[in-house]
């Protein structure tokens, strides 16, 4: 587990999820949530939810983005696209573009 660069911890918060990294190499921690809640070791300015269904969908597409280091170029109006490709994914045991 410590060999890797980068953890990837979904958490369930009550009816919401949200994203916990740790980058091993230089000991950050960071919180991803796409309703904007704050907290001390929140990371601002990334895609947000604009409705009370799609954050574990965020969740999953922070956790592709961050894990192929890309950057995150989505917003709510793709979430139809993401979910179809997530499906995708999963059917075929693969990551698509």
């Amino acid at each position: 587990l410590f060999k890797k660069s980068l953890l990837l911890i979904p958490i369930h918060l009550e009816v919401h999820w949200s994203l916990i990294t740790v980058t091993l190499s230089n000991r950050i921690i960071s919180f991803y949530d796409s309703q904007g809640i704050h907290f001390k070791f929140c990371v601002e300015c990334i895609p947000q939810q604009k409705n009370d269904s799609d954050c574990g969908v965020f969740v999953l597409q922070y956790c592709k983005c961050l894990a192929l280091e890309q950057p995150f170029q989505f917003s709510q109006e793709d979430m139809p696209r993401v979910r179809k490709r997530i499906y995708k994914e999963l059917c075929e045991c693969r990551l698509m573009d």
